[in-house]
Order: C-alpha cells, then sequence, then structure tokens
C-alpha cells in the first residue's frame, strides 16, 4: 500500500478503461484491511484508498466500496482504516457463515473461544456476523449503503468428512431473512 504511486499507470488505465463501459461499476479496493496484509499499514491504506477514490470519482459510472471483513483481528479495529466519506460511496462486508472455525470441528479447549470470537458452530448467526460492521457505521455516523462483498455458507465440511447441507441450508435461510 505504501508505494501505491508506483502503480499509478495502471491504476488511471484501469478506471479509464472501467469508466469507458459506461456501465454502473462498484470498484472494491483492498478488502478485508482488518484482517489481512492489505491492513499492515493503516495510514498507508487509507492514502491508497483516498487515492484511487479520487480518481475513480472523476468517472461517472464508478462507485468505490469499503469493504472490511465483518470480523476485526484484535489490532485491527476497523476506525484505523476508514478513509473518510467523500471517498466511500458503499461499504460493503465478507460474511461467511461457517459451523467449524478453520473446517475443523474440535480444537481441544480452544472450542468455545474460537466459536464465540468467529461466530461459528451455535454462534454462527449472520445478524451477529454483521453487527459490528453496523456498530461502526452507526457509532461513526456513517450513512452509507451496506452490501455484503462476498459471503457464503459451506455445504459440505472437508476436514471432517461432513455433510452440512442441512445446516448451511437453516444458514442461507437467516441470512436472507
Amino acid at each position: 500500500m505504501a508505494d501505491i504511486m508506483a502503480h499509478e499507470d495502471y491504476i488511471n488505465r484501469t478506471i479509464e478503461a472501467l469508466g469507458a463501459t459506461g456501465l454502473p461499476i462498484f470498484l472494491r479496493f483492498a478488502n478485508e484491511m482488518n484482517i489481512g496484509p492489505n491492513g499492515d499499514d493503516p495510514e498507508a491504506y487509507v492514502n491508497a484508498f483516498r487515492y484511487v477514490a479520487q480518481r475513480a470519482h472523476q468517472e461517472d459510472n464508478i462507485a468505490m466500496v469499503w469493504s472490511p471483513s465483518d470480523v476485526s483481528a484484535v489490532d485491527r479495529p476497523m476506525e484505523l482504516y476508514y478513509p473518510g466519506d467523500e471517498y466511500v460511496d458503499w461499504v460493503g462486508v465478507s460474511c461467511y457463515i461457517i459451523k467449524y472455525f478453520a473446517g475443523v470441528r474440535d480444537h481441544g479447549d480452544q472450542n468455545d473461544v474460537l466459536d464465540t470470537y468467529f461466530f461459528t458452530n451455535e454462534y454462527a448467526d449472520p445478524v451477529v456476523r454483521l453487527r459490528e460492521v453496523t456498530a461502526f457505521m452507526q457509532d461513526n455516523g456513517i450513512e452509507k449503503p451496506l452490501m455484503i462483498t462476498e459471503g457464503g455458507v459451506p455445504h459440505y465440511i472437508n476436514p471432517e468428512g461432513e455433510d452440512n447441507t442441512y445446516w448451511a441450508t437453516l444458514q442461507m435461510q437467516r441470512m436472507y431473512g
């Protein structure tokens, strides 16, 4: 993120091409910064997002989507990464409803901690998973539309060899309901 200007030509060409389509486009740039390497340097992340957003907003058909993961890493609160209302058109969020953390049923003494922190197993509620981002928006007066930019429910758990179709169907009904 710190070297965003090293990619200036690529960014400009890409945004120009997207603008030339005339199609409505949601541009989700550097997503899940609150859990992954895109967020290693919060200040650089914000500067990079703002740079791309300023360029994208020169096109009438591109909306910028700021898209954290639904659950932040302990040391990466969303507040560190929000670039500001003038740069964000939509807030997006990744929301995966999973039965077992990392697809493994038994994590020993860590099961309860992992289940409650990552909203897995009996805590796997899609509405609860979205509370962190909706609370962040409310607490900061962010009045942007919200979309789920990634999401799903696995119907089969490979490491456990478990057919999860019934549980997954219930979770999808809860998500869409």
